[in-house]
Parts: C-alpha cells; structure tokens; sequence
C-alpha cells in the first residue's frame, strides 16, 4: 500500500519507529574474525536470503569470551534482521523459534530490530519489511554511493500499516499458510518458481492492504 493511502477501518499509519522498542547492531573483535574456526556464530549479511531466510554454508565465529563482552547484538528469539549497508541493503530475516543457535551474534553489517509487544508481533513486522511495499520504503532512505547503506534513523521514514494485534496474528497464520504451500510446490515444480515468487509478493501486498 502507498503509504498514508486509506487503510480498512481499525487500521492507522504510523512510523515504524513507533513500534520498535531497539535498533542495534553489533560489531567484531579487533583483527577480524578470520582463524576463529569454532565458538559463538557471528551473523552479517551474507547470511541473510531475499526471502527472508538464512543460509548457514559459511560461518563465521567469535569467541566465547568476545561475545560475553557485547552490551549489543546479541539475538533473541522474535528479533527481525536487516541488512544495513552495501549492495543487499534491505535484506530482512525473522529469528524463530526453529533458530538453531541459542548463543549468536550479529557484526556491524546487521541491525536487530525488536517491537513493542503490546503494540505489534514481530512476525507481522518481519513480512511487512520483507515485503514489496517495505523493501520500497527501506530503499527509499538509502543514502551514499553503491557502498553506502541505511542508518538506525530508517525506522522514523517507514511508514507502517499498523492494524488490531488480533487482526496482525490472523494475517501471519494467513501468510504463514500460503507461504507453506508455495514452498511445497516450489520443490514439486522448480521450473514454475518465477510464477510462485510473483504470487508470494502479491499476496504479501494483499495482506498490507487489508484484502485478505
């Protein structure tokens, strides 16, 4: 939806600021993190999927002792992830309760974004952001060069479709459903995957715009 376009009734605009509670990233210990072949897994944007999911093929590790240290950047179950700066700018994942790692991490590539419980479900906030409508906005506060990136202010441009938390839940179990399926036939039809991912982005905009 265009943001502030009529919304269905018990639905209202807001700034995405409004219903985080944090925005923060993390960072890596001094020399890198190359030689560290075990120990807390340390996530940034080259493991973080377009679609919202992770791929763990090339990890990398902090220490136990370096990770014990961060005031920051620790993950928790219901955080969602964004790739700030550089070329994937905008990637976005959703930490569940199907996360593999307990103790992990994010490095200074990554923000986690936690929301105010009373006001939203995380999960809700994670498909709006993945979605076309919030890849646009996300986009849309990008600044520098090809290299450059977003800034934890990003959360104050969003504009958000904010509707009742039970209407929120009803639309997750809805998506959550519709996303099960597609992935099932993805894997029974890989030549129709093109097809399936375009209408994945049109339900999602359905959803946002309250046509479920």
């Amino acid at each position: 939806p265009r943001p502030g376009s009529e919304l269905p009734e018990g639905w209202r605009w807001v700034r995405l600021g409004e219903i985080i509670r944090s925005v923060e990233s993390g960072k890596r210990p001094k020399g890198g993190v190359k030689g560290i072949a075990n120990g807390i897994p340390s996530i940034g944007g080259e493991h973080l999927t377009w679609d919202g999911r992770f791929d763990f093929s090339n990890l990398r590790y902090v220490s136990p002792e370096f990770y014990r240290s961060l005031r920051k950047g620790k993950i928790i179950q219901g955080d969602v992830l964004i790739v700030k700066d550089g070329a994937t700018t905008g990637k976005t994942a959703y930490v569940s309760e199907k996360f593999p790692f307990k103790a992990v991490c994010v490095n200074e590539h990554v923000y986690i974004l936690r929301v105010r419980e009373n006001m939203s479900n995380s999960r809700y906030v994670f498909l709006f952001l993945v979605s076309p409508a919030g890849q646009k906005q996300i986009r849309g506060t990008f600044h520098g060069a090809a290299q450059g990136g977003i800034n934890s202010k990003f959360v104050d441009q969003v504009l958000f479709p904010l509707p009742p938390l039970s209407e929120q839940r009803r639309i997750v179990a809805h998506l959550e459903a519709v996303q099960e399926k597609i992935r099932a036939l993805k894997s029974a039809q890989s030549e129709t995957d093109e097809d399936l991912n375009r209408l994945e982005q049109a339900i999602l905009d359905k959803a946002f715009r309250g046509e479920l």
